[in-house]
């Protein structure tokens, strides 16, 4: 299906930005002191971890999306892909006071939940999936128009196969469009 790729650059707010900066020098300071040679201590990954997990949950995101969902002229078959649980909750309570119907979609539903919630994206229902990982890849949705991605993702089998689930053809399908959220 042809399909726009609709980058849209989000920033940390104030607070978020002054702790990706603390969390910015104590990595600077441990690796200017540590040995090239060397692998990365423990506690430089914790902190790179931290610093990812902090861009991954940006405030901003879960705003442009809310902005950017409530706009669309007909919100079904959309799909939005979440860092985590907790985002995944606050999209679907989000959408819930817009009057969307989106429904979760991650490793808690059973099979013949998951099965459900997917009959159920093809045929209306509902209007909006909201997933962490599960998406990614082996799940066949080809009717599916828009996608929110809040978490990138800089594998690029993971971004071949999230796209692979919006570009399918599908009968009344004409386009499709990928929004990537990019902190």
């Amino acid at each position: 299906t042809p399909y726009t790729y609709d980058p849209s650059i989000i920033r940390l707010d104030s607070e978020e930005m002054g702790t990706f900066d603390r969390l910015t020098d104590k990595i600077n300071k441990l690796m200017a002191s540590q040995d090239d040679q060397k692998p990365m201590t423990e506690e430089v990954k914790n902190l790179v971890l931290r610093r990812t997990r902090l861009i991954k949950s940006a405030t901003a995101k879960q705003i442009q999306l809310e902005a950017m969902i409530t706009q669309q002229t007909d919100p079904h078959y959309t799909l939005v892909y979440c860092a985590n649980k907790l985002e995944e909750s606050a999209v679907v309570a989000m959408l819930a006071k817009h009057g969307i119907q989106g429904r979760r979609f991650d490793s808690s539903l059973s099979l013949a939940e998951r099965e459900k919630v997917l009959k159920d994206f093809a045929d209306g229902t509902i209007e909006v999936l909201v997933a962490v990982k599960c998406l990614d890849e082996g799940v066949d949705i080809p009717a599916t128009r828009e996608a929110y991605f809040l978490a990138s993702t800089s594998n690029p089998r993971e971004f071949v196969q999230r796209r692979g689930r919006i570009l399918r053809t599908s009968t009344g399908k004409e386009y499709a469009r990928v929004h990537d959220f990019v902190v």
